[in-house]
């Protein structure tokens, strides 16, 4: 699909300018297929990214068959990014296995402990223990038992499963270009929550596209997240 199309705004020293209208709404588009703005000097633009959203954690609320078996999951992530942390049980299918805890990306997956039988054995109470001792596992997630879940009973398998809910924290990329300096790669920006930020100008020898365009990829849909390009004034 093709990239949102944005131009930019002109501010002058002796005229008004309606650069209201340049804002543009962040959506699902942009996020899936990026923003290509049209601009006549990339050293002369900026962005004027503004994202009023509040920051709330992502969070997972097991429901397991079962009684006091439940935990709820915190991302440690900010906002949106919390929203790629997946929990996953495995069932091991083996005899007298230990409980172990693997960590991919930001999926964390919990091999559970079995009796002779292969019977899972591994209680609420067990997971959180074994998650909490990966230090890689515990920097992306907090974990507590569920409201009125001792975390005594026996867990199941449960495939992974993502935290949502996630919001406020948000980022741009702004992709490398075609040219000379494009090797010092693309520019990540963060947009923190309840943020109003201006990012540029941008250097063309690093940022610059063959269709004399910026890429400009958002991580992830916010609600309240607008763009604003806007050229500034030559002499500036």
């Amino acid at each position: 699909m093709a990239r949102t199309a944005l131009t930019t705004g002109d501010l002058a020293w002796d005229a008004v300018k309606d650069i209201h209208a340049k804002y543009h709404d962040v959506v699902a588009a942009d996020v899936a297929n990026g923003i290509a703005l049209t601009t006549v000097c990339t050293e002369r633009t900026i962005l004027n990214i503004i994202n009023t959203e509040a920051e709330a954690k992502a969070t997972l609320s097991t429901n397991l068959v079962g009684d006091n078996n439940d935990l709820k999951f915190t991302s440690k992530l900010k906002g949106h990014f919390g929203n790629t942390i997946k929990i996953a049980y495995v069932d091991p299918a083996a005899a007298d296995a230990k409980i172990g805890v693997s960590v991919s990306g930001t999926t964390i997956t919990v091999s559970l402990a079995t009796d002779a039988n292969k019977a899972i054995t591994s209680t609420a109470a067990n997971v959180k223990a074994a998650i909490e001792a990966v230090p890689a596992a515990a920097a992306l997630v907090s974990v507590a038992n569920v409201a009125a879940n001792s975390g005594a009973g026996v867990v199941a398998a449960m495939a992974a499963t993502a935290l949502a809910n996630g919001a406020g924290e948000n980022q741009i990329i702004i992709r490398k270009g075609v040219y000379a300096r494009a090797g010092l790669g693309d520019l990540v920006v963060a947009v923190p929550a309840q943020s109003d930020i201006y990012v540029g100008p941008f250097e063309s020898m690093r940022f610059e596209q063959a269709n004399e365009q910026l890429y400009i990829d958002p991580y992830a849909v916010g609600v309240t997240m607008t763009i604003r390009p806007v050229l500034l004034p030559r002499g500036v």
